[in-house]
């Protein structure tokens, strides 16, 4: 999908100085960019491919320990505004074709 992203982009302004280099698009299709908001940025933001909860799930041993784990891993607080510009810029530089780059 962020080929296709990417393709679909237009550079509206660049510069650079020294070493730096930037540049700011323009996606044209808002139907693939919401579609790689919520598909893409949204689990990144939110947690949710976070692999840990089934290995969890299975400690716990009671009914009472079980509901208590459900309600701690389901209780995420709102992500700030920060938080969802942050994961999409490194959504976006992880899958630029242009870029080798990958954030833990």
């Amino acid at each position: 999908m962020s080929g296709v992203l990417f393709s679909s982009s237009l550079v509206c302004y660049s510069g650079a100085e020294g070493s730096v280099r930037w540049e700011g698009r323009e996606i044209r299709d808002k139907a693939l960019f919401t579609t790689y908001v919520r598909d893409v940025v949204a689990p990144r933001v939110t947690g949710s491919d976070s692999s840990f909860a089934p290995t969890l799930r299975g400690l716990a041993t009671t009914g009472m320990a079980t509901e208590f784990l459900g309600r701690l891993l389901e209780a995420a607080p709102q992500p700030r505004s920060w938080e969802i510009g942050e994961a999409l810029a490194e959504c976006v530089l992880c899958d630029d074709p242009d870029r080798e780059l990958h954030f833990p």
